[in-house]
């Protein structure tokens, strides 16, 4: 599904090793650090994406699923990606039912507030791949895949994250967005 060398995925020819200074380095490819990169795509930032290994596409349905609000899903549509999701492997959902403790009960509809939907329910996987499509299309992009954060030092001015193969990221700003067992926050 990728034919380019996973090392450099951005549209950009790639960084000389000797300069890897970007202003912005996200640790970590999910859903969190892509949306963040693709949502910089209109700043003059550079930025660096560094991730372990690229999303990929389960055999079948994900079991990983999220309920997307309107609010999301318009901010998914102005950094581009929403318009790209295959919606065929998407599901509204127009009511709900919420059951709790001793009995109590909520109940929601888009027709009684005068909405199409409540929200939408999608695989994770299809987000995160689209995603990291739009995030490989775009020109203040660098993927760093794959890239293992092995050390992070900060000094004036700048962080430097250096990488289990070697190479050393220079950034204004570094993004922990490296899910729950974070290597970049402990």
């Amino acid at each position: 599904d990728y034919p380019l060398p996973l090392r450099f995925l951005s549209r950009r020819p790639p960084v000389p090793e000797e300069s890897m200074k970007f202003d912005v380095v996200i640790v970590g490819g999910g859903l969190a650090g892509l949306a963040l990169a693709v949502a910089l795509k209109r700043s003059r930032l550079s930025i660096a994406l560094v991730e372990a290994r690229p999303p990929v596409a389960p055999d079948g349905w994900d079991a990983r699923i999220y309920a997307i609000s309107p609010a999301n899903a318009r901010f998914l549509d102005r950094i581009g990606a929403w318009g790209h999701l295959d919606g065929t492997r998407m599901t509204p959902v127009a009511a709900m039912e919420v059951h709790g403790d001793a009995g109590g009960r909520l109940d929601f509809s888009a027709y009684d507030v005068g909405v199409s939907e409540l929200a939408w329910i999608v695989e994770a996987s299809l987000m995160q791949r689209e995603l990291w499509e739009t995030a490989r299309r775009q020109g203040n992009v660098t993927l760093l895949c794959p890239g293992v954060p092995r050390g992070l030092t900060f000094d004036d001015g700048a962080a430097t994250l250096t990488l289990a193969d070697g190479h050393e990221l220079k950034g204004k700003l570094v993004v922990a967005a490296d899910g729950a067992d974070s290597w970049t926050r402990t």
